[in-house]
């Protein structure tokens, strides 16, 4: 479909492209008659969040551009929460429900009135207390939350246009830029109501959000402290441990006490070494002088010799221990020298009086009891060492074990030291966070909401004027939709696709007469194209007469109309027999013209065998007579006939009505008439609007006026043509 017929579609139906959108737009303006008008306010406050100055770093903080985004995200969030539009519902219910007198620039007088019945006189006298705002606004809050179910809770989840959840939520909040700034905006049919609602609002933003805060950071202050109390007494405990540890050892200094220890075991194995060689070589002394001596040196060992060595051997014993762990007690070590040196003279009488028992002795008893003495002196010595270092490793482990629990202690000492510093920073800082939610950061108002006085611009016109639209654009959707799926042919290209084969004409459709054409020139005009055709055809048919077939798939579709109207053109000039179904037998009966006579045949047995026809056409007098035969079949769908039929016409024409629909039995019999190769045929069209028409015979024959006749010449994209500008300009 082109631009064309596309408008002469939608002109084609314009009562219902004009009626339907007035109607609606007639409505929408009845509807809205009542339209209540809204005002809206706006706001701006400051909230530091981002860039603000604070106490913590006594400079603007530093910028985090997610940190604060995600800061912003949760204030914005908190604002459009139910709990911050409750607290605004309740200030404004307090607000209004406190005020002694009207008052339009809080409330419009009508809206005071109505205030003044929304709970019951019992609820009033409880919450309301005139002239005092906070205390209305506390009663309301402690009747709120007296039950899960009362007035106010029904006022809040209610759609009332001024004190509900979803009225007061109607509210913008956006964050300006990037930048600290967030901008409010209110609409309300009340213009003290859109003002006093951003007003609350802010305010409800700055406690709620200043709490919220504070809450945390009291949460976290107290958390700090108790960790700090008890990595504080848990570093005491651990210091009072290592000090009773050091207090009951007598250690001031663990590290000199150990190479004090240390020193005293090298004291020791050196003496005890020293010992050691000097026993061996009095030692061998004493064999030496033994060896000197033979067999008479020998001394044997006897009872009371044993009793002079033990003894001078405990006394050895003891002195030594005397002198080697610095004892000083003077009195025990004269005596004890008293005693050795009595027992070193006992030693040498006895081991004299030995000697002197055998003969050819040489050797003096005095060498060998000092040496005697001397290597029990020695032996006594080493065995206290012995004794003194087995006591000192004993110790020694003591100190070690001493040690290694000190350090343990040193170490969960300095480990609670650094828990003690690195919870009391975090502590401070807590402290100081608390302190800055207190000082700096409030909130601040940069634009105070003001009074609307004027009302917001009307969508009225604009809903009246896109309701007439939106139904035109329907109705015209409708339309073509409609056109787009009619399963009827309407049109000649439809009809060619259908079929297959080429629309040569038809007649137009009498009984819808537009105003200013005439119908009867148009009709003349077709049925002349259709002679022409025929004429064409004609040249290319030897014989006479020419045979043509007037046929249709189904009944009523316009044969006898069409076929009346060639018959007549055809008769100007020449002589037509036209053979049509009647009720007569095959006599002819003149009812027009000497040129154009009609036959009637009845349909017979003899005719489906078309042995009548051939009878027929075969006859000298039809011959010689007629010019054009023009044989008017019944509908091929009802199987009047034998579709061979057609075959002996010269040239067959399909009448198609364009008002009825299109089957797949229709297709089919195409189909059919097409598998007769002799079979030439065109399709007739009856009953084509004038539109169609045009693609017949060209512009239809009618009066224009210059204004349509410039729109369609557009429409044509002819305005390069001279014809257009010199037509135009006449």
């Amino acid at each position: 479909m082109d631009l064309i017929n596309l408008i002469r579609l939608l002109i084609s139906n314009w009562k219902y492209l004009v009626f339907l959108p007035v109607a609606t737009a007639i409505a929408i303006a009845y509807a809205t008659k009542d339209e209540v008008r809204t005002y809206t306010t706006a706001s701006k406050i400051y909230t530091g969040l981002a860039s603000g100055y604070d106490i913590e770093t006594h400079a603007a903080g530093n910028f985090n551009y997610k940190l604060s985004q995600v800061i912003f995200d949760n204030a914005i969030n908190l604002i459009k929460a139910d709990k911050m539009a409750e607290e605004v519902s309740l200030q404004l219910l307090a607000q209004h429900l406190s005020m002694k007198e009207e008052n339009p620039f809080i409330l419009k007088n009508e809206n005071y009135k109505e205030v003044q019945s929304i709970f019951t006189p019992e609820t009033l006298s409880q919450v309301v207390h005139k002239g005092n705002e906070a205390e209305t606004y506390r009663n309301l809050t402690k009747f709120r939350h007296s039950s899960v179910k009362n007035e106010i809770t029904d006022l809040l989840q209610s759609s009332h246009p001024y004190y509900s959840l979803k009225s007061i939520k109607g509210y913008s909040v956006k964050r300006l830029q990037g930048s600290d700034l967030v901008s409010f905006e209110f609409s309300s049919s009340d213009p003290g109501i859109a003002q006093n609602t951003l007003i609350f609002l802010a305010k409800a933003f700055n406690q709620v959000y200043n709490n919220l805060k504070k809450q945390q950071a009291e949460q976290v202050v107290a958390y700090f402290g108790k960790q700090v109390d008890s990595t504080y007494h848990a570093l005491k405990g651990a210091e009072r441990r290592l000090l009773n540890l050091k207090v009951d050892n007598q250690i001031l200094v663990l590290e000199d006490h150990v190479k004090l220890m240390e020193f005293k075991r090298d004291d020791l194995l050196n003496l005890k070494e020293s010992y050691e060689i000097e026993l061996s070589a009095k030692e061998a002394q004493l064999k030496a002088l033994e060896a000197g001596g033979g067999e008479n040196i020998k001394i044997k060992p006897s009872s009371e010799l044993l009793d002079i060595k033990n003894k001078l051997a405990e006394d050895n014993a003891r002195l030594s221990l005397i002198q080697i762990t610095n004892q000083s007690d003077d009195k025990e070590v004269k005596l004890l020298e008293k005693r050795i040196a009595k027992s070193k003279e006992q030693l040498e009488s006895s081991i004299s009086e030995n000697l002197s028992q055998k003969s050819g002795n040489t050797v003096d008893a005095e060498v060998i009891a000092l040496t005697m003495s001397e290597v029990e002196a020695l032996r006594s010595k080493i065995a206290v060492t012995k004794r003194i270092l087995a006591d000192f490793w004993n110790d020694y482990a003591s100190v070690t074990e001493m040690e290694l629990e000190i350090k343990m202690i040193e170490r969960n000492i300095f480990i609670a030291q650094e828990n003690y510093i690195h919870l009391l920073t975090d502590y401070q800082k807590a402290k100081t966070k608390l302190k800055n939610l207190t000082v700096s950061h409030s909130i601040s108002m940069v634009d105070i909401p003001f009074y609307p006085i004027n009302p917001d611009p009307s969508m009225r016109k604009l809903i009246i004027v896109a309701g007439f639209m939106g139904m035109f654009i329907f109705i015209a959707s409708v339309i073509i939709g409609a056109y787009f799926m009619d399963s009827s042919i309407t049109t000649i290209n439809k009809a060619q696709q259908l079929t297959g084969a080429e629309v040569v004409g038809g007649l137009p459709q009498m009984d819808k007469i537009e105003k200013g054409v005439d119908m009867v020139q148009i009709k003349e005009k077709l049925s002349r194209q259709i002679e022409a055709d025929i004429r064409q055809k004609q040249t290319l048919v030897k014989t006479k007469p020419m045979l043509l077939a007037l046929v249709s798939l189904r009944e009523q579709e316009g044969k006898t109309t069409i076929g009346y109207e060639v018959g007549k053109q055809l008769a100007e000039y020449n002589k037509i027999l036209l053979v049509r179904n009647g009720n007569s037998t095959l006599e002819p009966k003149k009812i027009v013209s000497k040129n154009l006579e009609p036959w009637y045949y009845q349909k017979t047995k003899s005719l489906h065998q078309s042995k009548d026809f051939d009878k027929f056409l075969e006859n000298p007098y039809i011959q010689n007579e007629y010019d054009y035969v023009i044989l008017e079949l019944g509908a091929i769908l009802n199987f009047e006939y034998p579709i061979q039929l057609l075959a002996k016409a010269h040239h067959s024409f399909l009448i198609i009505d364009v008002h009825r629909s299109w089957s797949n039995a229709d297709t089919k019999a195409i189909e059919k008439i097409k598998q007769l190769e002799s079979v030439q045929f065109d399709i007739l069209l009856n009953n084509i609007n004038l539109f169609e028409i045009e693609k017949l015979i060209g512009e239809i024959p009618k009066q224009r006026s210059k204004f349509r006749a410039t729109v369609k010449s557009i429409l044509q994209l002819k305005l390069k043509s001279k014809k257009f500008w010199v037509k135009n300009s006449q």
